[in-house]
């Protein structure tokens, strides 16, 4: 994917696999990318949400972290 490219991003459901979301989000940012829309179900949904709401990623890191069974 070339630098600058428009694209969207949809993120699935999953439950607490889901989290995997983030590390998108993580190797996006490494590469300066950011698509143009989120959108997500169940999980998905929460993160897209984090992101749109101008969470970072490293906030989104230390929360996924944080979650205990």
């Amino acid at each position: 994917m070339a630098t600058g490219s428009q694209f969207n991003l949809v993120l699935g459901g999953g439950g607490l696999k889901g989290l995997a979301h983030v590390g998108v989000f993580r190797a996006l940012e490494e590469r300066g990318l950011a698509p143009e829309v989120v959108v997500g179900c169940s999980i998905g949904s929460l993160i897209a949400a984090a992101w749109a709401s101008g969470m970072s990623v490293r906030e989104m890191e230390d929360r996924a972290l944080a979650i205990k069974r």
